[in-house]
């Protein structure tokens, strides 16, 4: 842990959608996929299905929707937690 963090706040620090820290971050989950070269996988198959294989075109669309997804607060309540062990 970092020894001058006093709250997660100074260690953790969210990533905006659509931003270049976005796609790097996604792009290691994805092969070093880009939106661009998600873009134009979608755009290939589209137009050739046999372009690329499906779990390739699926990769794709589901690293351009977490790419655009904005983040949605479930709960704004505190967890519950124990009070004796």
């Amino acid at each position: 842990m970092i020894k001058n963090a006093n709250k997660l706040a100074d260690t953790v620090t969210p990533v905006k959608r659509k931003t270049p820290e976005m796609e790097a971050l996604l792009g290691v989950g994805y092969g070093g996929m880009t939106v661009a070269s998600a873009k134009q996988i979608i755009k290939e198959r589209d137009a050739n299905p046999m372009a690329h294989p499906y779990e390739v075109y699926q990769d794709a669309k589901a690293f351009l929707q977490a790419y655009e997804t904005e983040g949605v607060a479930v709960s704004t309540r505190a967890g519950w937690r124990r009070t004796k062990v």
